[in-house]
Order: structure tokens, then C-alpha cells, then sequence
């Protein structure tokens, strides 16, 4: 009878336990391949979500062959992804919103890509792929790498600095994009290409710098440095041909520039914005100036553009070029420059003496719109405007609210002239058609 009290003893106590590890297992978070979303596919499973935005480490179940763009999506408390030989495919942007990885492992039986250093690189080490978003110390990018992949260093915003091997030729789009804390970057002298948005939103960023190059071209996408705020300087190397759309955009405290001499064409919206930006010198080659490149540049003081050859063809000066230039003083354009745009120098309100070449034949509508300043073109004469021999028409309110202007000298070429081009010229006492005065 003792013995069976024992035994009972032991099975109840044996039934307690299991229950508690029951109720255990019952509470525990549900295991990783739960918290999954799949699209089956004939070569394997696409994972195109992750259900659980809680999770601080993720591991991508074997069998899995690529990951979707948004599978990781909000997922930002993760810390480190794992992953595994299967996967062959990854989105380029898919750890855009892990603000907290530190660390990204890829199995090492893996044939597409591979892990060094936290960082995912492609198996041939040719191309870093993601450095995690939330790495604090300064990342020496592989010796060997060639390509900086599209989104690789995308909202890193503890990094405080990245070395660029010699080796590297292409930066791709985003690359760099929302670094704040990267605050110099140094170009290698290899470098052939430089995508959109590149190094855009990089707000602590001062200076850049290119080493010493042979010949081999360099070309910029656009928006290169958009919005670089603390940017200080840019010092193009000559072997750039384009500066693109919105390439230096909104960088407000840049104070120089240094275009290349193998400069051809500038962008729109190319320098719009730069306020701290104070001298400007357009090379010859460059024959394109495109609408806004130059917009409310309002510290500019100094535009100089060098004289070309009769081989540098046509300088085409864009709308709104230098819109919004208050600071600007003087403005002695090239001889191959025969239009003056629409709106192309609006509200330069400091704008007091105007050379036009004797090539100039269009001055556009609104061209010189509000230049309260005004009172010299083509003329040593205070208030006198005298307009070139070639010139044929003037449009709608290119000098409206010039009140500066005392004297209009008119040439008989200039058959187009727009009833209102001179409309607000309070200060007009003199208007001559070919040396025919009216008063």
C-alpha cells in the first residue's frame, strides 16, 4: 500500500510538470516560419512579408529563394537578418526601413552572396550590396569591390565615415543617400559613374573631394548632391562633360564652385537654391545653361563667362537661369549667347549693367522683370540701355519695373517689339527708334 502511494506521488508530480511546460510552450512566441508570407513558385518560395514587426532577429527559412522588396517592411526594432543558402534573389531596397540592423549573415553555402564584416556583399565580391542602417563605426568598404550597389549605404545615419577602395567605378542610385553623418567623401580615381540621388540628403556632408584623374570620363545622373545643406565647396574634375538636373540642389551653404573646363551643358535646377554661393565662372565650352540652373543664387555676386570659339556653337541661356539673383551686380554675356530666355534674369534686383553681344537677337518676356537696379546696358552711361544692331524682339515685360532706366535706344532690326516690354519703367524720359527721340 506504501509503494502505490509512492507511485501515485511520482505520476501526479510527473503530470505537474508537464503542464507547466505545457502552459510554457503555450506562451511562448509562435516559431519564425509562422510569421511569414510566401508566393509559391516552381524553383521555391518567395517571401514577400514579415507578419510580426516586433521581432529583433529574423531568419529567413531554408528553402526561401528570394525576397521580395517590402518583406521587411516596418520591421524596425530587427537587428540582425539571417540568410540562408537559398536565397539567390534580394531587393535592392528591402532593409530600407530597419533602422536598428547591425548585422546581416548569410549562410556560407550560399552561391550568390556572402557576409563579411555584417555587411552583404555578392558572393564574387565585386559589389557591396547593404551595409546594415544602424552601424556606428566607419565602414572600409572590400578591397576588390568595383560596384557600390543602388540603396547600398541608404539612411545609414550613424556612419560616420566610408572608405572608397581605388578598385570602385560605379556608385549606384542612393548609394549614399540620407548618410547624415558622413561628413567627407573622397573619390577614387577610377570612379566612371555616380547615380541619381547618390549622395542626396547627406546633411552633414562638407567636403568632397576627387583624386587626380587621366582622362577617363566621369558622369554624374542628377541630383548628385541634392540637398546637401553643409556642403562647402565642389571642385569638378575636367573630365566631366554634363553637370545634371538638380546636382548640387539646395545646397545652401556652398560657397564655390569650380566647373570644369570640358564643361558643355549644365542642368536645370543644377544650382537653384545655393544662397551662399557668391562666383560663378561659366567655361567656354559650355554652350547650354538650362532653365533655373542658377535660381535664387541670392548671394551671387559674380557670373563671368568665358569667351568661346566660333566652334563652341550657339550658348543657350534657359529660362529663369538666374532668376532670384539679388546679389548680382553685372552681367557681361558671350558672343555666342543670341537669346536672352524668359525670365532669365527676374528679381535680380541688384542687376545694374548688362553687355549684350551683337549676336543677340531674341531678349525673351519677363527677362529682365524687376531689376529695380538696372540703369546700364551696353552703355557707359548712367540709365542709358542701348540694344545690340542684332537685335529683333522684345517680349512681353522683359524690362517691367526696371525704374532705373532713364533712355531707350531701339535698333531698327528690332521689328517685335512687345507694347509692354518696357511697362513700369517709371524713370523713362527718352525712348529712341533708330535715332529717331521720343520724349
Amino acid at each position: 500500500m506504501k509503494g502505490y502511494k509512492i507511485c501515485l506521488g511520482i505520476i501526479l508530480f510527473l503530470l505537474l510538470i508537464c503542464g507547466i511546460i505545457l502552459i510554457a510552450m503555450s506562451r511562448q512566441t509562435p516559431p519564425q516560419k509562422d510569421i511569414f508570407e510566401y508566393e509559391l513558385t516552381e524553383n521555391g518560395s518567395i517571401l514577400t512579408k514579415v507578419t510580426d514587426k516586433s521581432v529583433t532577429e529574423i531568419t529567413v527559412p531554408d528553402g526561401v529563394t528570394e525576397i521580395k522588396s517590402n518583406a521587411f517592411s516596418k520591421c524596425n526594432r530587427v537587428t540582425q537578418i539571417n540568410i540562408p543558402a537559398s536565397v539567390t534573389v534580394i531587393s535592392r531596397s528591402i532593409f530600407n526601413d530597419c533602422n536598428k540592423l547591425t548585422e546581416i549573415s548569410v549562410d556560407s553555402n550560399n552561391p550568390v552572396f556572402m557576409s563579411i564584416d555584417g555587411c552583404l556583399y555578392s558572393k564574387d565580391q565585386k559589389t557591396l550590396i547593404r551595409c546594415p542602417n544602424a552601424r556606428e563605426i566607419p565602414l572600409d568598404i572590400l578591397k576588390g569591390v568595383t560596384t557600390v550597389g543602388e540603396n547600398a549605404l541608404y539612411s545609414c545615419r550613424k556612419l560616420p565615415y566610408v572608405h572608397i577602395p581605388d578598385s570602385v567605378t560605379s556608385i549606384e542610385d542612393y548609394a549614399f543617400a540620407n548618410c547624415s553623418k558622413i561628413y567627407r567623401v573622397i573619390f577614387p580615381e577610377n570612379i566612371a559613374s555616380i547615380g541619381e540621388y547618390a549622395f542626396a540628403d547627406c546633411e552633414s556632408l562638407q567636403t568632397v573631394t576627387f583624386e587626380e584623374r587621366t582622362t577617363e570620363p566621369l558622369t554624374f545622373t542628377g541630383r548628385t548632391f541634392n540637398s546637401c545643406s553643409n556642403l562647402l565647396s565642389l571642385d569638378i574634375p575636367d573630365v566631366v562633360t554634363t553637370i545634371p538636373y538638380y546636382f548640387a540642389n539646395m545646397c545652401t551653404a556652398l560657397k564655390s564652385v569650380e566647373l570644369p573646363s570640358t564643361c558643355q551643358s549644365i542642368g536645370f535646377h543644377a544650382f537653384d537654391g545655393c544662397e551662399a554661393l557668391t562666383c560663378v565662372t561659366i567655361p567656354a565650352n559650355c554652350n547650354t545653361i538650362s532653365e533655373d540652373a542658377f535660381k535664387d543664387c541670392e548671394g551671387l555676386t559674380t557670373v563671368e563667362f568665358e569667351e568661346g570659339t566660333d566652334e563652341t556653337g550657339e550658348c543657350v541661356l534657359g529660362q529663369s537661369a538666374f532668376d532670384g539673383c539679388k546679389a548680382l551686380t553685372t552681367i557681361v554675356l558671350p558672343l555666342n549667347c543670341k537669346t536672352v530666355a524668359y525670365h532669365a534674369f527676374s528679381g535680380c534686383t541688384s542687376l545694374s549693367s548688362v553687355t549684350l553681344p551683337d549676336t543677340c537677337e531674341t531678349i525673351g518676356g519677363t527677362a529682365f522683370y524687376g531689376c529695380t537696379a538696372l540703369n546700364q546696358m551696353n552703355s557707359n552711361e548712367v540709365g542709358k540701355v542701348v540694344l545690340p544692331t542684332s537685335c529683333q524682339t522684345v517680349g512681353e515685360s522683359a524690362f517691367y519695373g526696371c525704374t532705373s532706366i532713364s533712355k531707350w535706344y531701339i535698333p531698327a532690326s528690332c521689328t517685335a517689339l512687345n507694347e509692354n516690354a518696357f511697362s513700369g519703367c517709371t524713370g523713362l524720359s527718352l525712348i529712341s527708334f533708330d535715332n529717331a527721340d521720343t520724349t
